[in-house]
Protein backbone atom coordinates (compact mmCIF):
# COMPACT_ATOMS: atom_id res chain seq x y z
CA UNK A 1 0.00 0.00 0.00
CA UNK A 2 3.07 2.27 0.28
CA UNK A 3 2.80 3.20 -3.75
CA UNK A 4 -0.76 4.76 -2.85
CA UNK A 5 1.18 6.84 -0.19
CA UNK A 6 0.30 4.91 2.71
CA UNK A 7 2.53 3.61 5.47
CA UNK A 8 1.54 0.22 6.67
CA UNK A 9 2.55 -1.86 9.47
CA UNK A 10 1.84 -5.39 9.88
CA UNK A 11 2.12 -6.61 12.71
CA UNK A 12 2.45 -10.88 12.65
CA UNK A 13 2.41 -12.98 15.61
CA UNK A 14 5.43 -11.39 17.33
CA UNK A 15 7.39 -12.29 20.73
CA UNK A 16 6.27 -11.52 23.23
CA UNK A 17 9.23 -8.74 24.40
CA UNK A 18 9.17 -7.27 21.10
CA UNK A 19 5.22 -6.64 20.52
CA UNK A 20 5.19 -3.20 22.02
CA UNK A 21 8.23 -2.32 20.19
CA UNK A 22 6.57 -4.19 16.94
CA UNK A 23 3.24 -1.62 17.52
CA UNK A 24 5.54 1.24 18.04
CA UNK A 25 8.93 1.50 16.51
CA UNK A 26 9.09 5.69 16.95
CA UNK A 27 7.20 5.83 13.65
CA UNK A 28 3.63 7.14 12.38
CA UNK A 29 2.01 4.66 10.38
CA UNK A 30 -1.51 5.26 8.52
CA UNK A 31 -2.54 1.50 8.93
CA UNK A 32 -1.30 -0.65 12.10
CA UNK A 33 -2.99 -4.52 11.14
CA UNK A 34 -2.15 -6.81 13.86
CA UNK A 35 -2.82 -10.11 12.55
CA UNK A 36 -2.40 -12.71 15.35
CA UNK A 37 -4.74 -14.80 17.67
CA UNK A 38 -7.25 -13.03 20.07
CA UNK A 39 -9.35 -12.82 22.74
CA UNK A 40 -11.47 -10.80 24.88
CA UNK A 41 -8.19 -9.33 26.51
CA UNK A 42 -5.13 -10.73 25.09
CA UNK A 43 -3.45 -11.03 21.54
CA UNK A 44 -0.73 -14.11 21.02
CA UNK A 45 2.77 -12.47 21.00
CA UNK A 46 4.42 -15.72 20.97
CA UNK A 47 4.42 -19.45 21.82
CA UNK A 48 1.47 -21.07 24.43
CA UNK A 49 -0.86 -19.11 26.95
CA UNK A 50 2.27 -17.81 28.15
CA UNK A 51 3.38 -15.95 25.45
CA UNK A 52 -0.31 -13.57 25.29
CA UNK A 53 -0.14 -9.52 26.32
CA UNK A 54 -3.05 -8.60 27.73
CA UNK A 55 -4.53 -5.15 26.58
CA UNK A 56 -3.78 -4.00 30.34
CA UNK A 57 0.10 -4.68 30.08
CA UNK A 58 -0.25 -2.81 26.62
CA UNK A 59 -1.68 -0.10 27.81
CA UNK A 60 0.34 0.49 30.86
CA UNK A 61 3.25 0.57 28.28
CA UNK A 62 1.87 2.73 26.32
CA UNK A 63 0.80 4.93 29.64
CA UNK A 64 4.42 5.40 30.98
CA UNK A 65 5.51 6.16 26.93
CA UNK A 66 2.55 8.49 26.99
CA UNK A 67 3.87 10.58 29.77
CA UNK A 68 7.24 11.35 28.22
CA UNK A 69 4.52 12.40 24.92
CA UNK A 70 6.81 10.30 23.19
CA UNK A 71 4.31 7.50 21.81
CA UNK A 72 1.16 8.87 20.12
CA UNK A 73 -1.12 7.38 17.43
CA UNK A 74 -2.78 10.57 16.31
CA UNK A 75 -1.57 10.24 12.52
CA UNK A 76 -2.61 6.86 12.26
CA UNK A 77 -5.88 6.69 10.06
CA UNK A 78 -6.84 3.26 11.26
CA UNK A 79 -5.83 0.47 13.60
CA UNK A 80 -7.04 -3.38 11.94
CA UNK A 81 -6.82 -6.30 14.59
CA UNK A 82 -7.94 -9.55 12.89
CA UNK A 83 -7.61 -11.40 16.21
CA UNK A 84 -10.30 -13.52 17.49
CA UNK A 85 -12.85 -11.58 20.15
CA UNK A 86 -10.96 -8.35 19.80
CA UNK A 87 -13.88 -5.91 18.67
CA UNK A 88 -14.14 -5.10 22.47
CA UNK A 89 -14.77 -1.30 23.94
CA UNK A 90 -11.57 -2.46 26.10
CA UNK A 91 -9.78 -2.58 22.72
CA UNK A 92 -11.22 0.18 21.09
CA UNK A 93 -10.13 2.30 24.14
CA UNK A 94 -6.81 1.63 23.87
CA UNK A 95 -6.10 2.25 20.17
CA UNK A 96 -8.80 5.52 20.01
CA UNK A 97 -8.62 6.97 23.46
CA UNK A 98 -5.07 6.37 24.91
CA UNK A 99 -3.11 6.12 21.91
CA UNK A 100 -5.32 8.72 19.91
CA UNK A 101 -5.63 6.20 16.20
CA UNK A 102 -9.07 7.88 14.11
CA UNK A 103 -10.29 3.91 13.82
CA UNK A 104 -10.20 0.96 15.36
CA UNK A 105 -11.67 -2.50 13.43
CA UNK A 106 -12.25 -5.41 14.82
CA UNK A 107 -14.25 -8.87 15.03
CA UNK A 108 -16.56 -9.29 18.13
CA UNK A 109 -16.95 -13.28 18.15
CA UNK A 110 -14.64 -15.85 17.05
CA UNK A 111 -13.81 -15.70 12.98
CA UNK A 112 -13.69 -18.47 10.68
CA UNK A 113 -10.84 -18.54 8.73
CA UNK A 114 -12.47 -17.05 5.25
CA UNK A 115 -13.53 -13.94 7.22
CA UNK A 116 -9.83 -13.46 8.82
CA UNK A 117 -8.57 -13.58 4.99
CA UNK A 118 -11.68 -11.62 2.98
CA UNK A 119 -12.58 -8.87 5.38
CA UNK A 120 -9.27 -7.24 5.45
CA UNK A 121 -8.37 -7.87 1.63
CA UNK A 122 -11.59 -6.70 0.65
CA UNK A 123 -11.47 -3.53 3.15
CA UNK A 124 -7.81 -2.44 1.58
CA UNK A 125 -9.25 -2.74 -1.71
CA UNK A 126 -12.22 -0.56 -1.01
CA UNK A 127 -10.00 1.68 0.78
CA UNK A 128 -7.96 2.05 -1.62
CA UNK A 129 -10.66 3.25 -4.45
CA UNK A 130 -12.41 5.36 -1.59
CA UNK A 131 -10.01 6.99 0.44
CA UNK A 132 -12.84 6.26 3.07
CA UNK A 133 -12.40 4.03 6.22
CA UNK A 134 -16.14 3.95 6.69
CA UNK A 135 -17.15 2.77 3.44
CA UNK A 136 -14.89 0.69 3.05
CA UNK A 137 -15.95 -0.58 6.22
CA UNK A 138 -19.66 -1.04 5.38
CA UNK A 139 -18.34 -2.76 2.17
CA UNK A 140 -15.84 -5.26 3.47
CA UNK A 141 -18.78 -6.50 5.97
CA UNK A 142 -21.07 -7.65 3.33
CA UNK A 143 -18.77 -10.47 2.94
CA UNK A 144 -18.83 -11.68 6.58
CA UNK A 145 -19.73 -14.80 6.53
CA UNK A 146 -20.64 -14.53 10.53
CA UNK A 147 -22.97 -11.10 9.62
CA UNK A 148 -22.32 -8.38 12.20
CA UNK A 149 -19.51 -9.61 13.83
CA UNK A 150 -16.91 -7.02 12.93
CA UNK A 151 -16.93 -3.13 14.55
CA UNK A 152 -15.84 0.12 14.40
CA UNK A 153 -14.59 2.41 16.31
CA UNK A 154 -13.82 6.50 15.82
CA UNK A 155 -12.36 9.02 17.34
CA UNK A 156 -14.66 12.22 18.38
Amino acid sequence: MKNLGWDVKLVCKPKKGKVLRELYEGYTYDIIHLATHGDRDSIEAGRGRRGWITVDEIADYFGQKLTNKDIHLDNTLVVVNTGCKTGSDKWANLFIKKLRAKYYIAPRSSLVIEDGILFPLVFYMRLRVRKSVKPAFNHACLYFKSSGNCDIWKRK
